[in-house]
């Protein structure tokens, strides 16, 4: 399993277009640690570099507190292989957080993802 977790390289989550093509994934796990995501993921490859990025909705919920839809989107690089490839992915998730807000949360709505304990954002 790759660990994804040298502060310094550790992909900074972004607002964007949740349209975006991804190739498949199954998403195993995902936990909070404090403004970082843990995502633990499954894929077939193994012949290519694989890619992975974490967007946010533009919008949040009027809700309490506010909630936001987020996806991963993973690029293969056209990787044909067929190993099956277990991944640790971290991703820095402050881009989600909503300075409005004042109870100083937001709800994370892993795309495709449902998981018994809520992942809040706390800022």
């Amino acid at each position: 399993m790759k660990e994804y977790e040298v502060a310094e390289s550790m992909p900074l989550a972004e607002i964007g277009d949740l349209n975006t093509e991804s190739a498949a994934i199954d998403i195993l796990s995902a936990e909070m640690k404090g403004t970082t995501i843990q995502l633990v993921v499954s894929y077939s490859g193994g012949c290519a570099e694989h890619r992975f990025r974490l967007i946010g909705s533009p919008i949040l919920t009027k809700s309490l507190p506010p909630q936001r839809v987020v996806k991963l989107i993973h690029t293969n690089n056209d990787d044909q292989c067929k190993k099956m490839i277990t991944d640790t992915l971290l991703f820095d998730v402050t881009p989600f957080a909503n300075n409005a807000s004042k109870d100083k949360t937001v709800v994370l709505n892993l795309d495709g993802v449902v998981t018994l304990k809520p992942l809040l954002l706390v800022f």
